[in-house]
């Protein structure tokens, strides 16, 4: 109980946007309890949605409708002795760097500015928290996490795609850059994965009025963090602080563990398969054609100045496959793609599905000399066309591609996102098979191969 009381205090201390005479605290005065300004409490999720979430958890435990007494009645000497006298000493010390009528003044005075309409936190009233802490965390914290368009991911074009992907705060010795950080996307979402347990474990996510917020929030989460996903394990440069890092899921030490929580919650799919070729090779994979790795601008996710190798098929006179080591029944693969030329007459590219050798296996492509999106069959060696729907794609244009391969034989294709597949058909002829990519008379370049469960 007392390290809950202790996580009210250091987060009212930091977070109150009111001091003792009510007035509006500036940026210089947001210091945590030990005297570090760099807590950003106005600034971006990585720090505060820590902050809200201990801010919850120790108030749920100490009892939502006793924090107003506590901190009305709190005196910053005697729980340093409290501090003491439980053994918390690292806390202590913590506590101790700032003086007692300095706390008190923060603390104590929560109550009177709420009374004043002068909201405890980003707009929100500390009452408002005791009514629904669902929607106090909605309001506060919830709703500024998740601000973008996702770029990658089962999503892309819609809302929620971390801010921490577009922030303008960066600063560093290049000066105000944005921050387009990926290791601290992870950090913010892992808060925000705990702080959604702690409303649910009280009950205050189920028992909440504010079921459309909580409806956005859900659908906001799964767009965040089915960017993510496509960003971290395909490999993407981060630039923050005046200085730029490559990131990967198999290098991050916290992305296993982020992970299995974002599995539990269903906001990620299980990763089935996966190639950035970053290696600077295609081995494993099957080749017909003449593919190679190509040390390219990227142009679909991360940095415009850092090299991405990417791998790319030459303009060839017939069809060229590039088959993965991945078989399964049902599953999803995703692709950025683009052609720079055409080498002839039938130039197409597009993912391979359910292959089982070179004359038998679905292909969705986009076929330039017709401009049409189509889902064929290829059996004995014979390309079958099953349906197709019109489609402008100019050359040199990177487009995000999903494809489909689910249950019952049914297949859909999606560009750019979207809440609905550009072509969809159903045919149960091939039940498994491997995953690939598939191009003809095309200078066609892919990269960020990923497979998931559907």
């Amino acid at each position: 109980m007392t390290m809950a009381k202790a996580a009210v205090v250091a987060n009212v201390y930091v977070s109150a946007d009111y001091n003792s005479t009510g007035s509006l605290r500036l940026s210089n005065t947001r210091i945590t309890m030990d005297g570090d300004p760099n807590c950003w409490p106005n600034g971006n999720p990585n720090w505060t949605e820590a902050v809200v979430g201990s801010f919850m958890a120790g108030s749920y435990l100490i009892g939502v409708g006793n924090v107003s007494g506590f901190l009305e009645g709190y005196s910053h000497a005697a729980f340093k002795t409290e501090l003491t006298n439980r053994g918390l000493i690292n806390v202590y010390n913590t506590f101790n760097v700032t003086q007692n009528a300095t706390v008190n003044a923060y603390v104590n005075n929560i109550l009177d500015n709420d009374n004043n309409n002068k909201p405890f936190f980003r707009g929100m009233k500390l009452s408002a928290f005791v009514t629904d802490p669902f929607k106090f965390y909605f309001e506060a914290m919830g709703k500024e996490t998740y601000k973008a368009n996702a770029t990658e991911g089962d999503y892309v074009g819609e809302l929620g795609r971390a801010t921490e992907f577009a922030s303008t705060d960066g600063g560093g010795s290049d000066g105000n850059i944005v921050r387009d950080s990926l290791g601290y996307v992870i950090h913010g979402l892992n808060h925000s994965i705990g702080n959604r347990f702690i409303l649910e474990y009280f009950g205050y996510w189920a028992s909440t009025s504010y079921t459309t917020q909580r409806t956005n929030l859900l659908k906001w989460m799964k767009v965040g963090f089915s960017d993510l996903l496509g960003k971290a394990r395909n490999g993407y440069w981060s630039r923050g602080n005046g200085h730029e890092d490559y990131h990967i899921s198999s290098t991050d030490v916290y992305f296993p563990y982020f992970e299995s929580l974002a599995q539990n919650y269903g906001l990620f799919k299980p990763i089935l398969f996966s190639e950035n070729y970053d290696d600077g090779n295609f081995t494993g994979w099957i080749a017909s054609g003449s593919w190679s790795i190509l040390n390219s601008e990227p142009t679909w996710s991360g940095s415009t100045t850092k090299l991405d190798p990417i791998v790319q098929l030459l303009a060839t006179s017939g069809i060229s496959t590039l088959v993965s080591g991945y078989s399964g029944t049902n599953y999803v693969v995703y692709t950025s793609m683009k052609y720079e030329s055409c080498g002839g007459a039938y130039c197409n590219m597009g993912i391979i599905g359910k292959y089982i050798d070179a004359n038998n296996y679905y292909v969705m492509r986009y076929k330039q000399d017709n401009q049409k999106l189509q889902i064929v069959k290829v059996k004995n060696g014979s390309s079958n066309l099953i349906t197709e729907t019109t489609f402008t794609w100019n050359a040199g244009v990177t487009k995000q591609m999903k494809a489909v391969f689910g249950t019952n034989g049914i297949m859909q294709l999606y560009v750019d996102g979207g809440t609905s597949p550009k072509v969809t058909m159903t045919d149960t002829e091939y039940a498994s098979g491997k995953a690939g990519l598939y191009a003809s008379f095309a200078n066609a370049e892919f990269d960020d191969v990923l497979v998931t469960a559907p």
